[in-house]
């Protein structure tokens, strides 16, 4: 119980962490305007025909037991949410309730996010983070700063591949010389690397010249690339103009405040980025004989930037009399850094199981996949087996099978 009431007192006794509360309720409700205006994606993935829940659960017979109706219901009870919670940060002093119906939001954002694989994205992941330490991690001013001053400089390192340095995205979203792309692409790696980390100089004009850059760099984002991402991201960089300012305001009075109640430990500082950096790291433990261990990696950390893997597949569909070969291609709403995912590669052969079920004459489907990472100087096995059909044949078990488990 003292726990929950030192959280509350940290908020309660921060205008700045009030507003940043506000402030991530707002973001939740962008998550809910860009799901809805692209039509209501979260039941509109529901409704396909192959459920593509995360592959951390076996299978996704879970999501049977909720009918269409109530998953729309989740959905805009969690747009609606948002807006209550927003409301009760920014015009109310009850920030209890107000906690309380955050961690609320989140579980039901959690419940919509993890039903399908397809909505995973960085920003999400950042999200998951920041509201879990504003609700439950003490020193919340300092945590959450360095948290998202790590999230920019974990993606500005993905972005120091040579698929972003090509600058293909931004002649594709701005159709500019490519040459000029290169230098976009560039500048945006120099960008996200260091002016997150100037917005700690206590120095005003260093901190504002910092602020004002990746603010810019934001809309130019925004104008390139859609309004989701950015719109969410400028939002929690309010947290440092606010706290900013909020501090100098506060330094008469430190003494004081520290007698009536102690600061929390600086320490847990020390623990999320050890955390977030220790998991953000494990790509760099590769084991090329580990597919499970690279199927877990893409769980945790954040997702790359474009597409680092490549990959070959050969599927044959197993009739009574003959084989005939197939090539597998993506769904068009599938985003480039799936293309060689092993999980939803394996979900596509599970639907063309269905999809042929229903000709006499049809047995089975036989596949194998390879991937090789820009690393590798020879392509890997990540799975293979000759009767897919089998419901005997999950994911699990071919990882298993993969690994000699």
């Amino acid at each position: 119980m003292n726990f929950l009431k030192n959280n509350l007192w940290e908020i309660k006794k921060s205008t700045g962490l009030r507003i940043f509360g506000g402030l991530l309720c707002l973001t939740h409700f962008l998550s809910y305007w860009s799901w809805f205006r692209n039509g209501k994606i979260p039941s509109f993935y529901n409704l396909g025909f192959q459920p593509i829940c995360w592959s951390l659960f076996n299978e996704c017979k879970w999501m049977g037991g909720v009918s269409q109706s109530l998953w729309e219901i989740i959905f805009h009870t969690f747009g609606f949410l948002s807006i209550l919670t927003l409301f009760v940060f920014f015009f109310t002093r009850f920030i209890s309730i107000g906690w309380v119906l955050l961690l609320i939001l989140l579980l039901f954002k959690s419940l919509l996010y993890i039903q399908d694989i397809r909505l995973s994205s960085n920003i999400h992941y950042i999200l998951f983070i920041l509201n879990f330490a504003y609700l439950f991690l003490p020193c919340k001013a300092h945590v959450l700063r360095w948290l998202l001053v790590s999230y920019y400089v974990a993606v500005g390192l993905l972005k120091m591949s040579p698929n972003w340095l090509t600058g293909q995205w931004f002649v594709d979203q701005l159709h500019i010389p490519i040459k000029l792309g290169e230098w976009f692409a560039a500048m945006s790696v120099v960008i996200e690397m260091l002016a997150p980390v100037a917005l700690f100089f206590k120095n005003i004009r260093h901190f504002m010249l910092a602020y004002i850059t990746i603010f810019i760099y934001h809309c130019l984002i925004w104008y390139a690339g859609g309004f989701t991402d950015s719109a969410i991201l400028l939002c929690l960089l309010q947290i440092f103009p606010l706290l900013y300012f909020e501090e100098l305001k506060q330094e008469r009075e430190y003494l004081y405040q520290s007698f009536i109640r102690p600061e929390p430990s600086k320490v847990w500082v020390f623990v999320s980025l050890i955390l977030f950096w220790s998991i953000q790291s494990l790509p760099f433990f590769y084991f090329r004989e580990s597919i499970g261990f690279d199927h877990l990696k893409s769980h945790l950390t954040l997702s790359p930037i474009a597409a680092n893997e490549d990959c070959e597949q050969s599927t044959f569909l197993v009739y009574k009399d003959y084989l005939e070969e197939v090539v597998m291609t993506s769904p068009q709403d599938r985003p480039s850094t799936f293309r060689c995912n092993p999980y939803l590669l394996f979900l596509d052969l599970k639907s063309v199981c269905r999809e042929k079920s229903q000709q006499a004459d049809f047995k089975t489907v036989s596949s194998y996949l390879l991937l090789r990472g820009y690393r590798d100087h020879s392509y890997r096995l990540a799975f293979q087996n000759d009767d897919f059909c089998s419901e005997n044949v999950t994911f699990k078990s071919l990882l298993r099978g993969q690994n000699g488990i």
